[in-house]
């Protein structure tokens, strides 16, 4: 009967594990599953956010056209012509960077020489090897089956590893990289300076259509509530976009991407409690990191200017430090 016990604990101990074994491969099916469903989600969502945008975008401008521009300036006097030429201005840029933000690829690792990947990848080995370290992010795409070089991430949404990936921005349809990531940063610029541009003609209007109730001023109802919305908009994404746009600023200025500069925070938290001093490598200096993203121009302004040049890095090599240094810094 003891022994008869023993055989019928162990089986029974078979079986939930079998039955763990499968619950568990079941929830880690259903986890893949979720995931790649909000991936998809995502990456449909963008060509409806673009027509979005370029819809507002147009929205506002017509409002200006139609009749803000009127009552808030005067059509047809000097300040009209100059507060419209700089307005324009603002404009030409904001959808110039847009547009090139989207229909520029990011860069991916597939764009790249493939025996020069598999260069830098050696390297990358050999450096493992002699340091007896690992890397921070693995240097080979179990994805897409090939090299994985520093700097580089793989997109779930876009299926592909993307050099010095950013970020996936929806509004954008893409990732945002390191061939779109000048477009993506002067697109929230000129975002920044075309709201803030508006919010500013249309804030005395808007105060005494809502706050002293001069509706002669703007008779019509329907351009009353188009008044009242474009206020509103441009205020809203201003405000928004301004902590955006100042956190770039400083991913720029100090080398760094947003999932850098994540785990340059856990680089930091370990080498204070081994009482060191984290740096990382590819910050290279304020005015060397902003040239790596908009290049060196003739002027000062010239990286507001439109253009269409390449950066300077190749996705392979980046101004550093020290080449091959500390592989904790290599990502």
């Amino acid at each position: 009967a003891e022994y008869m016990g023993v055989v019928h604990f162990i089986s029974t101990a078979f079986v939930m594990t079998a039955w763990g074994d499968r619950l568990i491969c079941f929830c880690r099916y259903c986890q893949a599953y979720t995931f790649r469903s909000i991936d998809l989600f995502i990456k449909s969502l963008g060509p409806v956010l673009f027509l979005f945008a370029i819809t507002l975008i147009s929205g506002v401008t017509y409002v200006y056209f139609a009749f803000l521009s009127d009552i808030a300036i005067g059509k047809g006097t000097p300040q009209w012509y100059a507060v419209t030429a700089l307005g324009l201005w603002i404009l030409f840029n904001l959808i110039f960077n847009y547009v090139m933000c989207v229909i520029t690829k990011p860069g991916y690792t597939t764009d790249l020489d493939r025996e020069e990947l598999d260069d830098d990848h050696q390297k990358l080995r050999q450096l493992t090897e002699q340091t007896n370290q690992s890397a921070r992010f693995s240097i080979w795409c179990r994805k897409c089956k090939m090299p994985k070089p520093r700097r580089a991430h793989h997109c779930s949404i876009c299926n592909k590893c993307v050099l010095k990936m950013d970020h996936h921005c929806p509004w954008v349809a893409s990732c945002v990289g390191l061939n779109n990531y000048r477009y993506f940063v002067l697109f929230m610029t000129y975002l920044w300076f075309g709201t803030l541009y508006i919010a500013v003609i249309a804030a005395r209007p808007f105060y005494l259509v809502m706050f002293r109730h001069f509706d002669d001023l703007v008779p019509d109802l329907a351009q009353r509530g188009q008044l009242m919305f474009t206020f509103a908009i441009c205020a809203t994404v201003w405000l928004c976009i301004s902590g955006l746009l100042g956190w770039h600023v400083f991913l720029i200025l100090t080398g760094q991407t947003t999932i850098e500069f994540y785990d340059n925070q856990v680089q930091a938290r370990e080498a204070r409690f081994r009482g060191e001093f984290f740096v990382f490598e590819h910050d290279v200096g304020r005015e060397r990191n902003f040239e790596a993203v908009f290049g060196r121009g003739r002027f000062w302004f010239s990286f507001l200017l439109p253009s269409t040049a390449k950066p300077i890095s190749d996705g392979l090599h980046f101004a550093s430090r020290g080449e091959w240094s500390d592989l904790d810094h290599v990502v």
